[in-house]
């Protein structure tokens, strides 16, 4: 869904298909240090992204389905990408 000329992500989405390895309250406290903020859909954008995904209608409060910008979700996902792949040996993180 595209809002403000940028593509957004609901949240839950993100940690249920994406980081799920990771725990909520660890992804929340990365949102807080880098300043990513959520917006809640507006009703008729909750009712937009239910008729597209069939877990959203299922499983979420639309009155308080949250969104990030796709950008944010690229840096989240980035991040812990980074910080689960481990570096080979002998050579020192940088």
């Amino acid at each position: 869904m595209v809002l403000g000329g940028e593509p957004r992500v609901p949240i839950h989405l993100l940690l249920n298909r994406v980081l799920f390895t990771q725990g909520v309250t660890e992804i929340q406290a990365m949102m807080d240090d880098l300043n990513i903020h959520k917006s809640i859909a507006t009703s008729d954008q909750a009712e937009h992204l239910r008729k597209m995904d069939s877990e959203i209608s299922g499983s979420q409060d639309l009155a308080a389905l949250n969104l990030i910008t796709r950008s944010d979700a690229e840096r989240i996902c980035g991040i812990v990408r980074i910080e689960s792949d481990p570096s080979p040996e002998g050579e020192a993180d940088v």
